[in-house]
C-alpha cells in the first residue's frame, strides 16, 4: 500500500516559511550526514502529508511557442485524488479508493474503473498513469543514484542549505533546506555542462508547521528530440496542507445524458 501512497503523492511536497527573516549565522557543516540520510530524510517528509489541495497554472515555452494549463488538484491519503483540468480543454478525474472515474464534458463522455481486483502494484501504476499529465516537476525529490558525491554547508536564498554535488555519470547538484528537509533547487547536467534537467523553487512558506512548500517553480528540460530547452513556469496557488478535505470531494457526479463505459 506504501507503494501506491508515494506514487500518488506526486504534488506532494515540502514547507516553507517565506523566511525573510532567515537566519544571519554562518550556515552549518552538516558533512557527517550520509548521502542516504540526506536524500532520505527530503523524500520521506512527503509520507507526513496527509491531505492537499492545489490550483496550478503551469506555462510551458519552446522557441517562441507557449502552452498554458490549468488544473485544480486535491489529494487525501490512503488513495484518494481528485484532478479539474481546466485549461486548455476540460477534463476530470477522481480516484476515490478502488473507483476511477473520468469524465470529458465536452464530449459527454465518461469511463468508470473498478481497481478493487487491482493489486498493489497495478493499481500504483494506474494511478501513476493517470496523474502523470499533471506531475509537478520539481516539487518532490524522488530517486537519485548516488555515485560518487560531495556535500557542503552553503546558504543558498537566505536559508540554511546543504548542497549535494555529485556524478553518476552526469554530474548533478541538489540544494536542500536541513531546518525543514526541503527541496530548494535541482540540477542535472549532460556532459558538455548544458542543462539537462534544472528545477528552482521559489515564493516558499511553512505550511502545517512542518513543510517547506515553494509556491512557483522555474524548470528548464533538454528535449531529448533536438536538444531544444523546454522552460516551464509552474504557480501553486490558494496551496493548502493537512487541511480538512471531506470525502464528498472525491466522488464525481455525472449529468444524466452521459455516455458511460466501463
Amino acid at each position: 500500500m506504501e507503494t501506491i501512497l508515494k506514487k500518488i503523492l506526486l504534488l506532494t511536497v515540502l514547507s516553507l516559511a517565506v523566511c525573510k527573516n532567515a537566519s544571519s549565522a554562518e550556515p552549518r557543516r552538516n558533512d557527517e550526514k550520509s548521502f542516504e540520510i540526506i536524500v532520505g530524510s527530503a523524500n520521506k517528509k512527503f509520507s507526513l502529508i496527509k491531505t492537499m489541495a492545489a490550483n496550478i497554472v503551469s506555462i510551458s515555452s519552446k522557441e517562441g511557442e507557449t502552452i498554458e494549463e490549468e488544473w485544480n488538484y486535491y489529494s487525501k491519503s490512503p488513495f484518494q485524488v481528485k484532478i479539474e483540468y481546466l485549461k486548455p480543454y476540460k477534463r476530470f478525474l477522481a480516484l476515490n479508493k478502488d473507483k476511477s472515474t473520468e469524465y470529458l464534458p465536452d464530449k459527454k463522455e465518461a469511463r468508470i474503473t473498478d481497481l478493487s481486483k487491482y493489486d498493489d502494484d497495478k493499481k500504483a501504476d494506474f494511478y501513476e498513469g493517470a496523474i502523470s499529465r499533471v506531475n509537478i516537476d520539481g516539487l518532490k525529490l524522488g530517486y537519485v543514484e548516488k555515485g560518487t558525491v560531495n556535500i557542503k554547508g552553503v546558504k543558498y536564498q537566505g536559508y540554511d542549505a546543504l548542497v549535494i554535488e555529485g556524478k553518476n555519470p552526469n554530474k548533478y547538484l541538489i540544494w536542500i533546506d536541513i531546518n525543514y528537509d526541503a527541496l530548494l533547487k535541482y540540477v542535472v547536467l549532460d556532459k558538455d555542462d548544458s542543462t539537462i534537467f534544472s528545477s528552482t523553487g521559489s515564493d516558499f512558506k511553512v505550511f502545517d508547521k512542518k513543510f517547506l512548500l515553494p509556491q512557483r517553480i522555474d524548470v528548464e528540460i533538454k528535449d531529448s528530440n533536438d536538444g531544444k530547452p523546454i522552460k516551464k513556469e509552474l504557480h501553486l496557488n490558494n496551496l493548502k496542507v493537512n487541511e480538512n478535505i471531506d470525502d464528498s470531494v472525491f466522488e464525481l457526479k455525472l449529468p444524466n445524458d452521459v455516455k458511460i463505459s466501463k
